[in-house]
């Protein structure tokens, strides 16, 4: 649903120019009051790099007056962290590219959650960006600046965590792309993270002040965190290229993605729907697949006539 919604601003023809110029939407919602929020990034206006990005409009199109009600332009808001966070010789900010990819609403209080990413080239971190329903950062929110120095954004490097990998180079990129509050207002957020070699899936559950979850993934060694990496049986991994979360009516957590997989001997891949449900006592995931597999003497369907063949269920573990 909020994909067509967001073909349908494009054929009406909402739009917002926010204060840079170029910008991009990636995602929207709708709010209690029928409002129309959408999250991305733009161009800073400060140096080369890129912002926090949100616009809301009213249900007739209009930009809403009330968000970001004091800003240059109300109904838009773009937040550079290098122009919140004072600078001083203690404290000195190197420029990073920020964005938003996926946002959602909290329905018991309209509070705004917000995830993408802050970072410099392949060094990317997830970031949670949360804001009062007029657009202000929720300064309860990473109150402790355990996850970086801005009340209301945390800013979460994955690798700073016991027992989650990171390659020799200290360079790896922590991809959110989705994000969902459940019953209990707990902000819980999906991707893929590149250590360098393969893409793994991870999912993180904070609680409403922006602190990990100690009851989510207890068996970790980080309680809050959920990471998974598949090894094929010559030892080579695949990629697991995450989009998407749901929520089951227990708050058991369902992630959905694509499996990337190497062939025998690492002659090739293949692709396959995947979809994971990650639970307290671990994860059982389900492989569908409907490929085009790459072979050294070019490409050929593999579908034994049906299209869509051999589904597989399996229990798996993750760290």
């Amino acid at each position: 649903m909020k994909h067509k919604l967001l073909i349908l601003l494009a054929l009406i023809g909402i739009s917002a120019s926010l204060r840079a110029g170029n910008s991009q939407a990636n995602d929207l919602v709708r709010d209690a009051n029928g409002n129309i929020l959408t999250v991305g990034l733009a161009n800073s206006i400060v140096d080369r790099t890129t912002d926090y990005a949100l616009a809301r409009y009213l249900p007739t199109g209009e930009l809403d007056p009330t968000f970001n009600p004091l800003g240059e332009m109300p109904g838009q808001l773009q937040i550079d962290i290098s122009m919140i966070v004072p600078q001083t010789d203690a404290v000195v900010l190197t420029p990073v590219d920020e964005g938003l990819s996926s946002v959602a609403i909290d329905p018991s209080d309209n509070k705004i959650v917000a995830v993408g990413f802050s970072g410099q080239g392949l060094d990317i971190a997830i970031a949670v960006l949360k804001l009062n329903p007029d657009g202000s950062l929720d300064q309860d929110f990473n109150a402790n600046n355990q996850f970086g120095l801005v009340n209301g954004l945390a800013v979460i490097n994955l690798s700073e965590f016991p027992g989650i990998t990171e390659i020799a180079t200290g360079i790896t990129s922590d991809l959110a792309s989705d994000v969902v509050i459940d019953s209990q207002g707990r902000i819980v957020i999906v991707g893929s993270r590149d250590d360098g070699v393969n893409l793994d899936l991870f999912v993180v559950r904070l609680l409403s002040n922006g602190q990990l979850d100690p009851t989510f993934n207890t068996q970790s060694s980080t309680p809050g965190i959920f990471t998974l990496a598949l090894t094929n049986v010559d030892l080579t991994r695949d990629d697991l290229i995450m989009r998407a979360v749901a929520l089951n009516p227990d708050d058991s957590i369902i992630v959905g993605g694509t499996l990337v997989a190497r062939v025998t001997n690492n002659t090739g891949r293949r692709t396959e729907f995947l979809v994971v449900k990650v639970t307290e006592g671990g994860c059982t995931l389900w492989k569908r697949r409907a490929w085009v597999e790459s072979l050294l003497d070019g490409c050929k369907e593999k579908n034994n006539g049906t299209g869509i063949t051999d589904q597989k269920s399996q229990n798996c573990q993750g760290t």
